[in-house]
């Protein structure tokens, strides 16, 4: 009797393979085998393996090769069948590029640039690709061309940030002369119910998509489709976070897989490697991502597009005397833990870190941000060393004198109370304010975001937009309005701090526009640290993006925490060195 291994794919996320007529030895060396990739469950009673698709894609070509030499006949099914098709189609593009045709379709109404035609053309040489252009270059109109010039007219789901449905959803208008799309948003049975219908384009937040993935796929899975993974970054994590997981589970299943994002590796090389292993689900290892990748992704860079320069300054603004004094005791909390640079991995010990971060970052910032935090103090006094910070009366002057010469102005920080408190002490200016919690809607909607950015940009009497970087730091265009940018504090996330840069720095811009940029910092404290690490890490992505013009310091930069362990080991070096 011949020997057979039956592959089928399975709801929810999984692969399962039957054994037939197998001989014990058989199933112990393909145990073994699957036991190496830690990727698989067997049950003994169907006599069958279980596989996600994404380890599925790792173990598939030794698999078959184990199946060759033993004399088992395999059968597979159609959708498993696409996976191996796939792993194979990039085996084959590893030594032969396609025949590259990048007619877009009658449908695609937009004139594109010849910086995109080059992008395009260059995607089209593979199934997937990256694009890494910087804000403003084009990124979303790439990536429909390049699915235009496949003549894939698949579903398309889009795994973005809530903030960039609106610009999706403009930019499909802009590039195409049909098409149909829809936000996944509300309830999952609202969520379910609005994708099984037949529509073009879908959008869904990360946060949504990694609650309901499987039940989401059980419905997109009758059909081809492709995915779009804008703001790529935000799955960095990897298999570590859930987003990542869940992202990862999926990517073999879709027909292409496109990945956006003008800052890839906010922290390091190592996050470009879920990013990677999303674009190409079998690889194994990547030992040198940012070598690997750069065969497939495409990027616009500022210098490309000819703007003008960007203008950056450190504005020192000293500590008061009170702010001092709580700096010190906060700082010698943490110094008191002893705390040991040799053991950040630790979760217990991270989270002790992050907790001091955030007050120390709180003090310098403003100290009343303090007094929600509830920190249980041995000493009832200090609570009169509580005050409004000077970085906030320093941010609220110099609104008030560009709001004096006609200008308008974006203020930055990460704290909800000081987006409030600037937003008040401005109202005389007509302050709009922004932050996570801030609707996304209609512009013609008083409470949502939409509503607040066109208000900021059209009415001349709203001269100042006081934002989170986290909320408003992607999506937004505001340099036809807007040249001036304060940032009150600064957190060690290198993506929030370039791409919110770049609301007001940006393809559009005439040559003689001078953007300026104030960064509000405290000597001898952790803004040094973060200014350091910023800087170090802009300049290590624009060294393996090969893009001068992303390294902007300051003359004299997923959240806030730390989860950089260099990041915790500056941090901690900092203030035992103060």
């Amino acid at each position: 009797m011949a020997k057979i291994v039956n592959f089928q794919y399975s709801l929810p996320c999984k692969i399962q393979f039957l054994l037939k007529k197998l001989s014990r030895t058989d199933k112990d060396d393909i145990l073994s085998l699957l036991f190496d990739y830690g990727a698989s469950i067997y049950d003994q009673e169907t006599n069958s393996f279980s596989i996600e698709p994404n380890d599925f894609s790792v173990v598939i070509t030794d698999l078959l090769k184990f199946f060759k030499k033993r004399k088992i006949k395999v059968q597979i099914d159609k959708r498993t069948a696409k996976i191996v098709e796939q792993i194979n189609q990039f085996n084959q593009s590893l030594r032969s590029k396609q025949k590259v045709n990048s007619k877009l379709s009658l449908n695609f109404k937009r004139e594109i640039t010849q910086l995109q035609k080059r992008n395009v053309k260059r995607l089209l040489q593979y199934k997937h690709g990256a694009s890494f252009s910087v804000p403003g270059a084009g990124k979303t109109t790439e990536a429909l061309a390049f699915l235009d010039a496949q003549k894939n007219k698949y579903l398309t789901l889009i795994i973005c940030p809530k903030n960039a449905f609106g610009s999706w959803e403009e930019q499909l208008k802009q590039c195409l002369w049909k098409y149909s799309s829809q936000r996944l948003v509300g309830s999952d049975a609202s969520v379910l119910k609005e994708a099984k219908k037949p529509y073009g384009y879908l959008f869904i937040t990360y946060s949504k998509f990694s609650n309901i993935s499987e039940k989401l796929l059980s419905v997109l899975s009758a059909k081809p489709f492709n995915i779009i993974l804008d703001e790529s970054h935000k799955i960095k994590r990897g298999e570590d976070g859930k987003w990542g997981r869940e992202v990862l589970k999926i990517a073999p299943l879709a027909e292409s897989r496109i990945i956006l994002s003008g800052t890839p590796l906010p922290n390091s090389e190592d996050d470009l490697v879920p990013q990677i292993k999303f674009l190409f689900p079998h690889l194994k290892t990547i030992p040198n991502p940012g070598n690997f990748i750069k065969t497939y992704y495409v990027r616009t860079t500022k210098k490309e597009l000819k703007l003008p320069k960007l203008e950056c300054k450190l504005v020192h603004v000293p500590l008061s005397k009170n702010q001092k004094k709580l700096y010190g005791i906060i700082k010698s909390r943490l110094l008191r833990d002893k705390i040991g640079i040799n053991n950040l991995k630790d979760r217990e010990t991270l989270r002790k870190i992050n907790k001091c971060y955030i007050q120390i970052l709180q003090v310098i910032s403003n100290p009343l941000l303090l007094i929600k935090a509830g920190i249980d103090f041995d000493d009832k006094g200090i609570f009169e060393l509580f005050e409004e910070g000077p970085k906030i009366s320093y941010a609220c002057i110099k609104a008030r004198q560009l709001a004096a010469k006609g200008q308008k102005v974006i203020i930055w920080s990460y704290f909800k109370e000081n987006i409030d408190l600037i937003a008040s002490h401005l109202r005389d200016l007509n302050a709009v304010l922004i932050y996570g919690d801030t609707n996304v809607g209609d512009e013609r909607e008083e409470d949502t975001r939409e509503y607040r950015i066109n208000k900021f940009k059209n009415d001349k009497s709203c001269s100042v937009l006081v934002a989170n970087p986290a909320a408003c730091g992607e999506s937004i265009s505001l340099h036809q309005n807007c040249h001036f940018a304060i940032y009150v504090d600064r957190t060690y996330n290198a993506a929030h701090y370039l791409q919110s840069q770049d609301r007001i720095h940006r393809f559009g811009l005439s040559k003689n526009t001078k953007t300026i940029v104030e960064i509000l910092y405290a000597k001898n404290t952790i803004d040094e640290s973060i200014n350091r690490r910023l800087n170090l890490k802009t300049r290590r992505m624009a060294e393996i993006l090969s893009d001068s013009s992303l390294h902007v310091e300051p003359e004299d930069d997923d959240d806030i925490l730390i989860s950089n362990e260099k990041d915790a080991q500056d941090f901690i070096s900092t203030l035992r060195k103060e």
